[in-house]
């Protein structure tokens, strides 16, 4: 209930705010930020970007994902995970071949992007496990806004159309099992 009251107000600020980037913070279970208390996502404007911003967005997952893998106890929550380390290491590799093909440009690592997750070595058991819940909520929610606002860009090229849409189907379930797990 937490989370849909969080996501609630996060969407909330989403969908009000004019400017060009987003606040995106929410606390840890043991009082800490997650992320950066000054986090902001960026809107997206050009379909090169979108690519360059997800990256690293994805990558973020897949290392908070393979570090719960090695704490967690809980075989629900171990499955998720690694669903999110494989799929999102896949749309990776599709969106460098996406950059590379469309762009001529090959993936240089952003020294910009600011972390959501936090730092969940700080904690461990239960607590690390929901603030890793938590945090992917918001997470997710994040690479779906993204996804979207690149889709409401004109002269979309397929493959990334085919890229934000697929972010947006399989992160929308996530956030399902994610409540669930939550809720368990």
């Amino acid at each position: 209930m937490r989370n849909l009251v969080f996501l609630s107000l996060f969407l909330l600020l989403l969908t009000g705010c004019n400017s060009d980037k987003v606040s995106n913070s929410h606390s840890m279970p043991n009082g800490s930020k997650m992320g950066d208390a000054n986090h902001e996502m960026v809107k997206i404007t050009s379909q090169e970007q979108f690519l360059n911003e997800m990256i690293p967005h994805h990558q973020e997952a897949i290392d908070t994902s393979e570090l719960l893998l090695k704490t967690t106890s809980n075989t629900d929550l171990k499955i998720f995970i690694v669903s999110v380390i494989d799929v999102q290491t896949k749309e990776i590799v599709a969106m460098k071949t996406l950059l590379k093909d469309l762009y001529g440009k090959d993936y240089l690592e952003s020294t910009v992007y600011m972390p959501m997750m936090g730092d969940l070595t700080v904690l461990d058991g239960v607590m690390q496990e929901m603030a890793y819940i938590n945090g992917m909520l918001v997470h997710h929610q994040g690479a779906i806004t993204m996804a979207q606002q690149v889709l409401g860009l004109a002269d979309l090229k397929p493959g990334i159309a085919a890229m934000a849409k697929n972010i947006i189907e399989v992160q929308t379930k996530e956030i399902t099992v994610l409540e669930d797990l939550y809720k368990a």
